[in-house]
């Protein structure tokens, strides 16, 4: 092992070329650990941003109020990449240009109230509807020459983006060296589209509260109207009249003179029945209650005939007249001429059916909504609506009902308007936290119908219409008689249309595949009644 004829010098120099190669092994070591710790923490700093990012996406179509939406989302941002100061510029078409609308954080250089189209970063943003990386703005030659005397920065921008329509621009700047990556730039992105969904779901929803505002005055003033007239139909005087057990009158008052036109000699002794335009109906029904095989009526309505031939409406209250033994002796009666009510009634049915028209239109726009963001999600509600009605037509459910239905399956993927089109439209496989952003639509549904008022529980029916019976559904696990019938009849006919038809990502899997699901299911997912209706 130890050669006697080797140096003491060379075993030194031999040792020292050993270490130098065990530490030039070692190099290679210690840079795949750098370069390992750098990217654990690049991952962990993404996963922090994407758990941001999910719980923003709620937070945002969870708030309708654009000042206080406005402000959510620039320190939102912020947070989800970091930096010294963010701002959100918005277009107004009236001026044509962008104007900040809302700050936060530290700004680096004074920011402009105003950007023109093309006019440095915020302007080639939004002239280009897309994100932005500048990492030192002082070199970037798009800059705006009048902050060259301010300190160099970082800047990342992203457009609020809806189709082809840029609502407007959010930017956020550091000081150097801070560096922004290319993954910050897509969150950014991501972030403002969804941030601008929230925006254009802010301003449709001032638009209903207007719209709402208008309809509750319109109510007030027919509240009051109606009101005016039952007092001064309450106070008014009113006809009255008494008949005998025959039939024939034997009292009557000067109003009802007044009323019919005749004079009191032309009336006294006439049968009851003579004034009234259905005279033999009238007849059998004024007989049978003096015979005591009917009792009075406490209010109804009939047509009477005046002397002039005119026929009008009254509402009459009559009463039977006794003898000392409880026999019946006669009937009086209270009549009222009630042409101005039943006009008053017509009229507050043409303006009630305006209002249900104003609802419609409301709904409409949230339709519209939605075929302009995703026409596949517009074309399934429309078809998914038509199976429904046939469904609770089919369950014998009422008309007003069955129109209930209608407009709400009309409407239930409505909170889908708040999921980037891109989710929506993937043709591949959706991720986890793509699917969680995706299942939270009937919760995002909810908010934005809860505060429209309509003669049908809308919101409710769109908040359940995942749910399942057995309790497995979301996003509340409702089950049995916690779910609306409404929304137990939406979930098959959703899931029959759903399967039956073409998805981003795959081809329709048909009708029969559908209704196997349903005779599957029937009972366990699907409340079996409506599983009956529907196969």
């Amino acid at each position: 092992m130890h050669d006697p004829s080797r140096t003491n010098q060379e075993l030194i120099k031999e040792i020292s070329v050993l270490k130098q190669r065990i530490q030039e092994l070692e190099k290679p070591e210690a840079e795949r650990k750098r370069m390992n710790d750098a990217l654990r923490e690049e991952n962990e700093r993404h996963a922090r941003q994407l758990t941001v990012l999910h719980e923003t996406s709620v937070e945002l179509t969870a708030e309708l109020n654009l000042d206080a939406l406005l402000h959510f989302i620039v320190h939102r941002a912020l947070n989800l990449i970091g930096g010294a100061a963010c701002n959100c510029y918005l277009y107004n078409p009236q001026t044509d240009l962008l104007e900040r609308v809302a700050t936060a954080g530290t700004p680096l250089i004074p920011s402009p109230k105003t950007r023109q189209r093309g006019e440095g970063m915020v302007g080639q943003v939004w002239v280009k509807g897309t994100p932005l990386l500048v990492n030192d703005y002082a070199s970037w030659p798009g800059r705006t020459r009048a902050y060259d005397s301010f300190p160099s920065r970082a800047l990342v921008g992203a457009p609020f983006r809806l189709g082809t329509e840029i609502l407007g621009v959010l930017n956020i700047m550091a000081p150097l060296p801070h560096q922004y990556t290319q993954m910050d730039v897509e969150m950014l992105s991501l972030f403002a589209a969804q941030a601008a969904i929230a925006i254009r779901n802010a301003r449709l929803h001032d638009r209903m509260k207007m719209e709402l505002a208008e309809r509750k005055r319109a109510e007030e003033e027919l509240r009051k109207s109606e009101t005016r007239f039952q007092d001064l139909f309450q106070e008014a005087p009113v006809g009255y009249f008494e008949y005998d057990t025959e039939g024939c009158i034997t009292n009557v008052n000067q109003t009802e003179l007044d009323m019919l036109g005749y004079p009191l000699e032309e009336m006294i002794g006439q049968p009851a029945w003579k004034f009234i335009v259905e005279q033999e109906t009238a007849r059998q029904q004024i007989l049978a209650k003096l015979a005591g095989a009917v009792p009075p009526f406490r209010e109804f309505e009939r047509m009477y005939r005046r002397k002039d031939g005119a026929i009008f409406p009254v509402l009459i209250q009559d009463r039977l007249n006794k003898d000392e033994e409880g026999n019946i002796t006669g009937i009086r009666c209270a009549i009222q001429d009630i042409t101005e009510r039943k006009q008053a009634e017509e009229k507050l049915q043409h303006t009630l059916e305006s209002l249900r028209k104003a609802v419609g239109t409301t709904i409409q726009v949230m339709v519209s909504a939605v075929e302009t963001r995703d026409p596949y999600t517009a074309g399934h509600q429309i078809r998914s609506a038509e199976l429904a009605r046939t469904i609770a037509t089919e369950m014998g459910l009422s008309r007003d009902q069955i129109d209930g239905i209608r407009v709400a399956v009309s409407i239930h993927d409505i909170g889908k308007l708040s999921i980037p089109a891109e989710i929506l439209s993937k043709p591949t496989k959706l991720t986890e936290i793509e699917f969680s952003l995706i299942k939270e639509h009937a919760r995002q549904g909810y908010e934005i119908l809860k505060n429209v008022e309509s003669p049908w529980p809308l919101a409710e029916i769109v908040y359940q219409h995942h749910e399942r019976m057995d309790g497995s559904g979301y996003p509340r696990n409702l089950k049995g008689d916690d779910i609306l019938i409404e929304a137990r009849i939406l979930a098959v006919a959703d899931v029959v249309e759903a399967m039956a038809s073409h998805r981003p990502y795959r081809p329709g899997l048909g009708i029969d595949a559908a209704l196997n699901e349903i005779e599957k299911n029937r009972g366990l997912f699907y409340y079996n009644v409506v599983a009956d209706a529907c196969l």
